[in-house]
């Protein structure tokens, strides 16, 4: 079998090991992106705050899967609210507005891949302009459009930085 040219190695990365970004409310620590993937698809895990989340946006390149690992969330997909606790499974494939919110007292941890890569330098974009309150809406969705996806809501300011 022939091996196909490829930038990507193997690699194993341990659980204090990754990225952290900040954005929406949300910390992401990214795990794997577009440099070790070779542009297959970013990985990391995120902790939503309670009454933290995303608004409703789409994005028109990649796909969306969350695995929930603590807590429980709700995932506003097709017009309705669903619930999703730990074990479950959200796929939200490009094209479909979606956002999803912790209802709960507790922090909601979950893991998030994108395919193709991309979301991580979103994320990071997106958390330079979070840092920098008051939150520059116009530049915010900028970003977004930039990265093939659309704020089909205006985000609310973070409630607390978890």
């Amino acid at each position: 079998m022939e091996a196909t040219a490829t930038k990507s190695k193997p690699l194993v990365i341990h659980p204090d090991q990754g990225s952290d970004v900040f954005a929406f409310g949300n910390k992401i620590q990214f795990k794997l992106s577009a440099a070790e993937t070779d542009g297959a698809f970013d990985l990391g895990t995120a902790v939503t705050p309670p009454g933290g989340g995303t608004p409703l946006h789409v994005h028109h390149k990649d796909d969306e899967l969350f695995i929930i690992i603590e807590g429980e969330l709700e995932f506003f997909l097709e017009g309705e609210w669903k619930k999703a606790g730990p074990g479950a499974v959200v796929y939200g494939p490009k094209e479909f507005p979606h956002k999803f919110r912790n209802v709960t007292d507790a922090p909601a941890r979950h893991w998030v891949l994108t395919l193709p890569s991309g979301f991580e330098r979103f994320y990071r974009r997106s958390g330079e302009v979070f840092a920098n309150p008051p939150i520059d809406f116009a530049k915010l969705a900028e970003i977004t459009a930039e990265h093939g996806s659309e704020l089909l809501e205006k985000p609310e300011a973070p409630k607390e930085k978890v």
